[in-house]
């Protein structure tokens, strides 16, 4: 099982994509951004419904885990536990994109800082290359959401740590392989779309939205 955030929020069953409804889509990013710590029944109430829950707020948000449970296919000893006020998801960090992320960024920056270019730059562009559009993009607005989008964000400055780092040290531009995917990322390329098409680990989704403007990047999926 796998999930992408950096983009639509998807999972990957082993054999296909599949994208949630709206407001599942912002229990799972919850959970995805809390993985290992339990995020409580009121936290993803106020998430998904502010400050005006209606009344069957708490057997709402239980349907929505349960559907999502019945999704990821592990039953009741799966990842997905419950608690007395709250969930825990537990998987491995390379089954998220955006740990895998944060893992690339973090261990490029350090490769740069200790001398190791060449080492640094591959592991930025890969970092860089799992971005398909804006982080979390089609999940409704709410504030925890919108602070880990913005956390997400903040480590595409990653491309511009080590062009700092080159410049400043050697005099010298990044690689070709860094600049293109710094452009790709930015720069609205159809090539990080998810269009839907026949191949396999595509969106085929009727319901896929089309265009985010979320964070003011302009990404067509």
């Amino acid at each position: 099982m796998r999930f992408q955030t950096l983009g639509p929020l998807r999972i990957w069953d082993g054999a296909r994509w599949t994208f949630l409804p709206a407001q599942q889509r912002v229990v799972l990013a919850m959970l995805l951004a809390n993985v290992g710590r339990m995020v409580g029944v009121e936290q993803l109430i106020d998430e998904i419904w502010g400050t005006h829950p209606p009344r069957a707020a708490l057997a709402t948000v239980q349907v929505y885990v349960s559907r999502l449970r019945k999704l990821l296919g592990w039953g009741v000893r799966g990842p997905l536990s419950t608690f007395d006020r709250g969930y825990q998801l537990v998987v491995e960090p390379e089954d998220v994109d955006a740990q895998v992320f944060d893992g690339l960024a973090t261990a490029g920056r350090r490769d740069l800082a200790a001398g190791r270019l060449d080492v640094g730059v591959e592991r930025l562009s890969r970092a860089l290359a799992l971005w398909r559009g804006p982080a979390l993009a089609d999940v409704p607005s709410s504030p925890r959401v919108d602070g880990e989008i913005a956390r997400l964000e903040r480590a595409l400055a990653t491309y511009r740590d080590a062009r700092d780092v080159l410049l400043t040290e050697l005099g010298l531009e990044p690689g070709p392989e860094l600049r293109d995917t710094q452009r790709a990322v930015l720069g609205d390329d159809p090539r990080l779309s998810v269009a839907p098409r026949a191949a396999p680990g595509n969106c085929c989704h009727p319901h896929c939205p089309g265009v985010s403007t979320r964070s003011g990047l302009r990404w067509t999926a």
